[in-house]
């Protein structure tokens, strides 16, 4: 794949955006990678139309994405979309001055006005699709699927299956219905406001998670 070289003052590594790294199956240990920079206009020109993130993310290989939410992403959609999630107006306002490429004009009305005006994280994650966009994956009213009307969340929550690499995943519709184009920028607005309602919502690990509970050897 080819990259945009972007520099940036006092760092002297390279730095690659963590949706970027599946398909290069980097895991994080202190993985090693090679750069290669184009030298014709022939080379670049092919570098831009053909290699560069945009145009590969879906695979040829196998026609589903390689290119998806992971992660903190991953994790920050799952806990966004819950039904119980409520966004207080200043914090939804400071998610939304995030999105570079979203919906643009005068945001959604709250979804509770009284007594504090709170949104919901379905609207914060509408507000990234394009209008266009319509995924309907198990039934409505289900956490396991997805609904998507006309770019609004109607139902469901974002989990692997919605958001990774399956088919017929919102990823795959995204490049297919919209563009590989738009596919990127909505990746891109996630990860920028998901990043910023997980670092206001905390969350912790501890070595308890770990553990098999007795439930499950039985």
């Amino acid at each position: 794949m080819a990259h945009r070289v972007r520099r940036v003052k006092g760092t002297k590594t390279l730095l690659l955006p963590v949706l970027d790294t599946t398909p290069y199956n980097a895991d994080f240990d202190g993985d090693e990678m090679n750069l290669h920079t184009p030298q014709t206009e022939g080379a670049r020109a092919e570098c831009a139309g053909i290699l560069s993130v945009t145009e590969n993310i879906l695979s040829p290989q196998a026609s589903r994405p390689c290119i998806s939410a992971i992660q903190d992403t991953l994790l920050g959609s799952w806990l966004l979309t819950a039904r119980d999630t409520f966004i207080p107006e200043h914090r939804f306002m400071d998610y939304t001055m995030r999105i570079r490429y979203g919906r643009t004009g005068r945001l959604p009305p709250p979804a509770i006005l009284k007594p504090r005006r709170l949104y919901t994280g379905a609207q914060l994650v509408s507000w990234l699709l394009p209008a266009t966009v319509v995924v309907r994956q198990g039934a409505p009213g289900d956490d396991g699927g997805l609904w998507l009307q006309h770019g609004e969340l109607m139902s469901g929550r974002m989990h692997k299956k919605t958001l990774g690499t399956s088919q017929g995943g919102l990823v795959h519709v995204l490049c297919v219905d919209a563009s590989s184009q738009r596919c990127m920028e909505f990746l891109s607005d996630l990860q920028r406001a998901v990043g910023g309602y997980l670092q206001d919502r905390g969350f912790s690990i501890g070595v308890s998670d770990c553990v098999v509970p007795t439930s499950v050897h039985n």
